[in-house]
């Protein structure tokens, strides 16, 4: 089974803001796989 993780309420008012990008990088060496801008990301079943 595939986790979903739906990161809500980031870039509120606009200070230090959060890049999804950069996050999924950093967790990639666990499959995570960011899905769009929104800080949606899909980590597949090993």
């Amino acid at each position: 089974m595939a986790l979903v993780v739906f990161l809500r309420g980031v870039n509120v008012g606009g200070h230090r803001t959060f890049r999804p990008a950069a996050l999924a990088k950093q967790l990639e060496h666990l499959g995570a796989i960011n899905i769009g801008a929104a800080g949606t990301f899909a980590s597949p079943n090993r």
